[in-house]
């Protein structure tokens, strides 16, 4: 869900339907990755191959969508 979450962070609104349509996106993938991602990093903090993937996405986004 973060990837699709980064993916639609990062389009362009050049519309008000595209617009529209981005922001629902980012409300169906971004919502409750905070959290899951807080959960994850503490359920596999000694594990280093998940631990090194789950460092590559940002911490809090959820405030900025």
């Amino acid at each position: 869900r973060r990837d699709l979450c980064d993916h639609f962070r990062g389009e362009e609104p050049y519309d008000a339907d595209r617009r529209k349509f981005i922001a629902e996106s980012a409300r169906k993938y971004c919502t409750g990755t905070d959290r899951e991602l807080s959960l994850l990093k503490a359920k596999y903090r000694e594990n280093d191959a998940v631990k090194q993937i789950l460092d590559r996405y940002q911490e809090a986004i959820e405030a900025g969508q």
